[in-house]
């Protein structure tokens, strides 16, 4: 917006410009981007489309042997959410590369942020698995209550075994 002193209202400025100082006048803005064209973003473009293929021929892989012991040991469901949340994620910079859209600039930190969440919160699942697994379920609580809150064990160490009673 910028606005007179004389004026009585303010006019909007374009959106390729910012106002000076004394926001009398307005300044074109210089946009910085990373560009396919350039060295950086054709490099970034290419790993990522690298890894991308990566992640979907090991899905690929997990999904056409999904029958065999080393596929079902390996928390298969969580193996396939790990699996499509990373190639989700290696998506992710296309959006970044090029000139800002409205799309582009409201989905690619959300897309982003959803699919590196995922990806962390299935890679932190995992060794809670396994350690369900092997571990007897009084000794569970105790070491999944010191992981998470360490009053969980404290619960189960004050409950009485026999009466049920705390």
């Amino acid at each position: 917006m910028t606005m007179t002193p004389d004026d009585a209202a303010c006019e909007r400025r374009p959106e390729d410009e910012w106002p000076d100082m004394e926001k009398s006048w307005c300044i074109p803005k210089m946009l910085d981007f990373v560009s396919y064209h350039e060295p950086l973003g054709a490099v970034l473009a290419v790993c990522t489309a690298l890894l991308f293929l990566l992640a979907l021929a090991i899905l690929g892989i997990f999904i056409r042997h999904h029958h065999t012991p080393i596929i079902q040991a390996s928390n298969h469901q969580l193996s396939y959410l790990l699996l499509s949340s990373l190639v989700c994620c290696f998506l992710g910079p296309f959006l970044f590369i090029g000139h800002r859209r409205p799309f582009t600039c409201a989905v690619r930190q959300a897309a982003f942020g959803v699919t590196f969440a995922t990806c962390v919160s299935t890679v932190l699942a995992k060794p809670v698995v396994v350690l369900a697994a092997f571990q007897p379920p009084d000794k569970l609580v105790c070491t999944l209550g010191d992981l998470m809150a360490p009053t969980a064990c404290e619960l189960y160490g004050a409950w009485d075994h026999d009466d049920g009673k705390v």
